[in-house]
Parts: structure tokens; C-alpha cells; sequence
């Protein structure tokens, strides 16, 4: 090729060029003016749609920022097909952004057909030039075997590398891996490096799992507060996790004062994003009755949400309620369909070696729940559950061997299965290993070391060990008396619903012990206590209203709780509502109540109701007089040191009241009931030594006796001190 050639070729090269550099500067042009138009978003509609327009015109002109514009502006209109056009198309051009975002596409099937392989090429680009995220999301793929090959290594090196870069995400998740030993040596300072760098940076998975890492002391300091400052971080940017952990602070009081209504929020906005724990916790709630008013509709509401993801004790829960009628009408069937659905979903998530499962198969063959009841199968899977440190199946072994349930009574394993679990944090194995060292089973009596379990379990918010807590500062067990940190533990387990811890709590207030007296509140946690049905705190509600302490007397009301309370059970109650019953107080006359009520409280070894009953046979109140159960119940009386159940046995047999005079007895009761003078037995024992009556006439004795009977206001002895003084 000549001279001429060249020159003639090269002349056409640069004609060929103006109209090419004339697009590009046009298209520069129409991006600018687009860009001004969009203003980041901040635009109306008409001005967005003249944006797309100028976007799309320098698009087809190969502007590679207007491609990558155009396709975030098709996406944000949900024109996802488009998006990915034109994402390609910047893609293909080596645009760092545009190929992680149809590597996302690809990833969601958005706009384009889900192609896992795809979605890792176009990663692996974006990666190699740098970009974070694209880093990230690539190693994600190799964790998770999305697209390529499960590659630990290859996973730790991307996502170190967008670790390094400062995203959050990234950071997350070594944190993650670190945390349980993925791929990586397990390494809680290593996880909490890089939780508090993603939390730090706002993302709420790190937020959340160094929440986590806080309220188990693992890596980082153990903190409640800490814990609840980064649940809460990532409960506002809605992690339905952070909101439902958040909850259960909030609901123990741990890190935060405790708020029941914040944690019944937490946990409804945990469970609208169908977070199965949040929505059984709230079953839980209304169904325990322990922080609200029981309300098993809501507990069936709630628990029948979570059972329809599957949630094993839901459904467990779930079979309950139907079977018990409560929420919802009984039914039989459905909650057989209920339980066999769990033990079906349990044993196969237990085959594949989940704790949790077979620790739930254990207390299904343990209860007969969904299967035929079989202690040994029982035994079996909570021991399966154990040797993977299930801390639930630990304690539930604790109380199988401590208890002889299906097995013979090992208190050495018991107690050795309650301490693994207690030094996992299991707060009732804490409970149930501190009453081991307290009451000496297996091992020597250790208060010190009792002690120490209570307040662990105690921390952990166990009701009863609180109240156990209360009660030993309240006497001075182990510990300095002390009513105000008594005071202290009974309203931790009060506020937690303990029925006994609220009617301590209110005996305090009513008698003022360690807190200024306050009659009101007392009466108030008295009731709070009866409504569990304490039978306790239904007694003093009725020796309140009996006897008009800080209350106007109202003997109806004293006979209602007095029944409640008999109806439990409780002897002294049932003594009370017999008098009444007797009487005709608060309750119409009626002597057969009285019977009633006096014989089981009698029957209970309560000596006055024995007396009383006895009267009742004495007199023929409300039966037909019958002696013979008269003596039998003056004589469990006087057993017991009742005096005038002493002296009436005396009278009896000194007067032959339809058994056998027997002068000796009468001279033995007598006397007992003189050695707690008795007046009326010392004057009748008086009368039997001035007469000669049955003993050795002994005018001296007579006197001493008479004298007695009269300094103890019997005033017909007056004239016998007389008469015999002269």
C-alpha cells in the first residue's frame, strides 16, 4: 500500500470517528441532563418518566453510567425484565455494580430465569474488581453451596475481603462462622471482633448475635444492659430475632426494668413476621397467667399460629388446649391430630440428631402425648438429648432419677444430671440442685453452696427460687435476717405471678415488716395470690373481712373466702367458715355445714374443730346426740393439750353422762386441764376433794383449787373460799 493509501484510510478513520464522538458527547449530554431531572429521587413523576426518556436515548448510544441508570430506574418502577436487559448490557461493559445487581437478579429469578450458576459468574466478576458486596454475596455462595460447590475456604477469603472493605454484612457473618466454628477454628473473641464491627456498621444480624454474644457472656463481657442495647438497635430496623429476645428481657426484667406490656409489643411485632418462637411465647403468656390476666383464646390464637409453621411445642401446646377444652371447644380428635403431627415432625427431625426433638419425643412418651406412655422410650430419648447437652432433657432426667419415674430412685444421677444442666444456666436445675445441697440428698447439707444455686436460678428469674430466697432472709436461714432483702426476693417472684411469693409479700405489707405498712396493697396482693387459688391468701382475705382489719367488717365476704380457701384445703379455714356456718355470721344458721366443715378440719388434727365437733355430737346440733363420737373427738382434742376438751372429759366421766363414771379419769383430765387453769376444772376437781367424791377428802386441796378457779374469773368459787375459810 502506497503513500496515497495511507493517507486516503486514515482520512476515512477520522471522518468515521466525528459522528461517533458526536453520540458520545450527545449521550454525555442527555445523562447530565437526566441525572438533573431524577435528582436523586427527589423528583415528580413526570419529571422521573422525561429522566427515563433521556436515560434510555443515551443507553442506546452505549453511555454506560445512563445503561447502569436506566436499569436502576426500571427496577425502582418494579420493571424488572427491562432492568435486566439493561443491566446486562452495562454488565458486558464491566460495570462493577451492574454486575452484582444481575448477579442479584439471577440469584432471585428478577426479570431474568433463576440461575444459581449464573448468579455466581456474575458475582465472581463484580468480586474480582473489588466490590464489596459482590465479595460478600460471593462467599455467601460458597458457604451455602448455592450455584457452586460448598468451599469453606473460598467462602472465609470473600468474605474477608469484603469484611476488610467495612461491609457490615460481611462482617456479620464471619462473625457467624467464627462464633460456631464453620469452616474456621471456633473463636468467641474472633466473633465478637467481627459482630461489634458489623453492629457498629448497623447491620442488625451483627447487632443481634452480639446481643446474643452479651447475654451469655460468651467472647465479650456477660451484660443484660449491653445485651438489650443491641437487641434493641436491631429490633428498630424490624429483625423479628432482636424483637423477640428484646421481649423476653423485657419480660424478666433482665437489663431493663421489667415492662410486660413492652414485652407483649415486642413480641406481636416479632410474631407479625411469623416468627414461631415470638408467637408460642405469646401462648405462653395469656395461658400462664403469671404477668397478665389468664386468656386461653389468645394462648390458643397464638399457639395455633406457631403450630402452622410447624413449631414443635406449639403443636405439643396446640393438643393440649383441644384436649383440655380451654380457648376452644374440646376436641378429642383434633388434638390427637395435633400431637401426632409433632411426635411425626419430632421423630424426624430427632433421626437426624436434633437435641430439641428428641428431647420433646422424651416428655411425649413420658406424658403419653401423641404416643402410648412407655417410660423406657422416654428414658431413652431424653438420654439421647442429654449426651448432646440439652440442657431441658438433662433436668427432666434429673427429675426422673431423683423421683423413681419409671426407674428406681438414683439420687447420685439425679443429682448428676441437675448439675450439668445448672452449669449450662438451666434455671430449674439450678432450683432443683440447690434443694438438693439444702435438704442433703446425696450430698452433705451445704447452705453456702445451696445458697449459690438459688441466686443463680434466682437470676434467671425461677420464681421459686426467688420466693425460697425470700423466705430464707425472712428467717435468717444461712443468710442474716434480713425483712428488707426478703421483701426484696418475695416481690421478684410475686411480679412474676408466684402465688406464695404474693401472699408473703402482702403478710410484709400488712404487718410492715421491712416496708412501711400499707394495709391496701396487702389486700391487693392477697387477692392476687387467691385468684391462683393460694388457699393461704384466701384465708387471710377472710380473717381480714372477719375482723375489720383495715377493711369495714363484712362477714359475708370473710365466709366467702373462708370457703374458698376450706374448699383447698386449708384446716384453719375450714374451722372458720364451721363457726360461722354455727353461728349464723355472713351465712345463714346451718349446723350441718358446721358438722361438716368442723369434721374435716378435725379429721386434719386441728384441735379446736375437734372440740367444737365434739360439742356439736354433745348437744345434737345438726345431728343426733351420740356420745361416743363426743368422747372420741374430746379425746383427740385433749390429746393435743385442748383444756377445755380436757375438762369436758372430766365432767363426762366424773358425771357418767351415758358411759360409766370413772372418778379416776375425771381426776386425770381434770388435772391436765388444771395445769392450764382451767377455771371450771379447777372448781369441779375443788367440789370432788371437799365432798370426798371419787379421791381422798382433802379440805386444803379444795381451797388451793377454789382459789385457783376464782383468780381465773370463776365466780361461784367466791362462796366455796368463803365456806370453807370459816
Amino acid at each position: 500500500m502506497g503513500f496515497g493509501d495511507q493517507l486516503i484510510n486514515t482520512m476515512k478513520a477520522f471522518f468515521a470517528r466525528v459522528p461517533t464522538e458526536q453520540k458520545r458527547v450527545a449521550a454525555e449530554k442527555e445523562y447530565a441532563q437526566g441525572v438533573d431531572l431524577y435528582n436523586g429521587g427527589e423528583c415528580s413523576a413526570t419529571e422521573r418518566q422525561q429522566a427515563l426518556a433521556l436515560f434510555l436515548t443515551a443507553s442506546k448510544k452505549h453511555n454506560l453510567s445512563a445503561q447502569w441508570a436506566l436499569a436502576v430506574l426500571y427496577r425502582e418502577q418494579n420493571d424488572y425484565k427491562n432492568a435486566a436487559f439493561w443491566l446486562t448490557q452495562a454488565a458486558q461493559r464491566n460495570h462493577v455494580q451492574a454486575q452484582y445487581r444481575l448477579g442479584c437478579c439471577y440469584e432471585a429469578g428478577e426479570g431474568v430465569a433463576q440461575n444459581a450458576e449464573q448468579a455466581v459468574h456474575w458475582f465472581q466478576l463484580s468480586a474480582q474488581q473489588d466490590y464489596a458486596p459482590a465479595q460478600y454475596a460471593l462467599g455467601t455462595c460458597y458457604l451455602e453451596a448455592t450455584g457452586v460447590a460448598q468451599n469453606l475456604i473460598e467462602a472465609q477469603r470473600w468474605l474477608l475481603l469484603a469484611a476488610n472493605q467495612k461491609d457490615a454484612g460481611a462482617q456479620a457473618m464471619l462473625g457467624w462462622l467464627y462464633r460456631d466454628g464453620k469452616g474456621v477454628e471456633q473463636s468467641y473473641s474472633k466473633a465478637a471482633y467481627w459482630l461489634q464491627r458489623a453492629a457498629r456498621n448497623g447491620d442488625a444480624d451483627g447487632q443481634c448475635m452480639l446481643g446474643d454474644l452479651h447475654r451469655e457472656g460468651t467472647g465479650v463481657e456477660q451484660s443484660y444492659e449491653k445485651a438489650a442495647f443491641w437487641y434493641e438497635k436491631a429490633a428498630a430496623q424490624g429483625d423479628a430475632d432482636a424483637q423477640r429476645l428484646l421481649a423476653s428481657l423485657y419480660q424478666q426484667g433482665k437489663g431493663v426494668k421489667q415492662d410486660i406490656a413492652k414485652a407483649i409489643q415486642l413480641y406481636q411485632a416479632a410474631a407479625d413476621q411469623n416468627s414461631p418462637i415470638a408467637q408460642r411465647s405469646l401462648g405462653f403468656i395469656y395461658s400462664e397467667g403469671k404477668q397478665v390476666a389468664i386468656d386461653w383464646v389468645e394462648a390458643f390464637a397464638w399457639f395455633k399460629q406457631a403450630a402452622e409453621q410447624d413449631d414443635l411445642i406449639a403443636l405439643f401446646m396446640l393438643g393440649d388446649l383441644y384436649q383440655k377444652g380451654q380457648g376452644v371447644a374440646q376436641n378429642t380428635q383434633l388434638a390427637n391430630d395435633a400431637y401426632l403431627k409433632a411426635v411425626t415432625l419430632a421423630h424426624r427431625l430427632a433421626a437426624q440428631g436434633n437435641a430439641a426433638a428428641q428431647c420433646l419425643l422424651g416428655e411425649s412418651y413420658r406424658d403419653g402425648k401423641g404416643v402410648a406412655q412407655d417410660s423406657q422410650l422416654a428414658l431413652q430419648w431424653y438420654l439421647k438429648a442429654a449426651e448432646q447437652k440439652d440442657a431441658d432433657a438433662q433436668n427432666a432426667l434429673g427429675l426422673i432419677y431423683t423421683e423413681g419415674r419409671g426407674v428406681t430412685v438414683d439420687l447420685a444421677k439425679g443429682f448428676s444430671w441437675f448439675e450439668q444442666a445448672a452449669q449450662q444456666g438451666h434455671g430449674e436445675a439450678q432450683f432443683n440442685l440447690a434443694v438438693m445441697y439444702k435438704n442433703g440428698e446425696h450430698v452433705q447439707p451445704d447452705m453456702a453452696t445451696a445458697l449459690k444455686w438459688y441466686h443463680a436460678a434466682g437470676e434467671q428469674n425461677v420464681a421459686n427460687a426467688l420466693y425460697n430466697l425470700g423466705v430464707f432472709y425472712e428467717e435468717g436461714k444461712g443468710v442474716t435476717q434480713d425483712s428488707q432483702q426478703a421483701l426484696k426476693y418475695y416481690t421478684k417472684a410475686a411480679a412474676l405471678g408466684f402465688a406464695e411469693a404474693q401472699n408473703n409479700l402482702a403478710i410484709s405489707y400488712a404487718s410492715g415488716k421491712g416496708v412501711e405498712q400499707n394495709k391496701a396493697l396487702a389486700r391487693e396482693w392477697y387477692k392476687a395470690a387467691a385468684a391462683q387459688n393460694d388457699a393461704k391468701a384466701q384465708y387471710n382475705l377472710g380473717h381480714i373481712y372477719q375482723h375489720a382489719d383495715g377493711v369495714a367488717q363484712d362477714l359475708t365476704q370473710a365466709s366467702e373466702w373462708y370457703n374458698k380457701a376450706a374448699l383447698n384445703g386449708h384446716v384453719l379455714a375450714q374451722f372458720r367458715l364451721a363457726r360461722l356456718y354455727e353461728e349464723g355470721e355472713g351465712v345463714a344458721q346451718d349446723y350441718q355445714q358446721a358438722l361438716f366443715w368442723y369434721n374435716k378440719a378435725a379429721e386434719k388434727g386441728d384441735a379446736d374443730a375437734q372440740y367444737n365437733l365434739a360439742l356439736l355430737y354433745d348437744y345434737a346440733h345438726g345431728t343426733e346426740r351420740n356420745v361416743d363420737l363426743a368422747m372420741h373427738w374430746y379425746k383427740m382434742a385433749a390429746d393435743q393439750g385442748d383444756a377445755s376438751a380436757q375438762y369436758s372429759l372430766g365432767w363426762m366421766y366424773q358425771h357418767g353422762d351415758e358411759i360409766p363414771v370413772d372418778y379416776q379419769q375425771a381426776l386425770f383430765w381434770y388435772e391436765k386441764a388444771i395445769e392450764q387453769k382451767h377455771p371450771q376444772a379447777a372448781f369441779n376437781l375443788a367440789v370432788m376433794y371437799e365432798t370426798g367424791q371419787g379421791v381422798d377428802k382433802n379440805l386444803e386441796r379444795a381451797l388451793a383449787l377454789y382459789q385457783l378457779a376464782h383468780d381465773e374469773g370463776e365466780e361461784e368459787a367466791h362462796e366455796a373460799i368463803q365456806r370453807l375459810a370459816t
